[in-house]
């Protein structure tokens, strides 16, 4: 089995570290953790400790999507909740209950984005049949979300994090 410090050990090894941005603080994330309503999971925590997203004007590191900084998650999150409040979109998911079907839960926790609305999330308000800690897609494009791994949270088998990893950030 592959633990989370091990993943982060794989990853660094595929990142260029040139493009990441130092690492974030404790204090950091209570910010996030209070629009969220939930703690961060520590997995989370440990992965941003290490690098707080990528530097300014570096991106697509992850499936042509900016690794965001805490600050990008914060303000994406208040901008997604706002627009959540005002209107509602016909969002569905193709894993029927796995994720809620709803315009933006304060649970979701991008962390990746393409720059126009669309992200890949930490999902901590999952749908009945979902897992907590699940990665899904989201956003103004993702009207039909789709849950993309459940990793980041708990262990996995070495091979399903290399395969995950090398998707993600492709082999550098």
């Amino acid at each position: 089995m592959l633990n989370t410090e091990q993943f982060l050990s794989e990853l660094s090894k595929r990142v260029p570290l040139e493009f990441m941005a130092d690492g974030a603080y404790e204090e950091d994330f209570k910010p996030i953790e209070t629009v969220a309503g939930y703690i961060l999971p520590e997995s989370f925590k440990m992965l941003y400790a290490l690098h707080n997203g990528e530097k300014s004007g570096e991106h697509l590191l992850m499936l042509g999507f900016y690794w965001m900084s805490l600050q990008d998650i914060l303000y994406e999150m208040k901008g997604q909740l706002e627009i959540a409040e005002e209107y509602e979109f016909d969002t569905i998911s193709y894993q029927k209950e796995y994720i809620q079907e709803v315009t933006w839960s304060p649970g979701w926790i991008p962390f990746a984005a393409d720059g126009s609305g669309n992200y890949i999330a930490l999902d901590l308000t999952p749908g009945v049949h979902g897992k907590v800690g699940q990665i899904i897609s989201c956003g103004r494009d993702e009207n039909e979300m789709c849950e993309l791994h459940y990793t980041l949270l708990g262990e996995s088998t070495e091979a399903e994090m290399e395969a995950y990893t090398e998707y993600v950030m492709g082999e550098r």
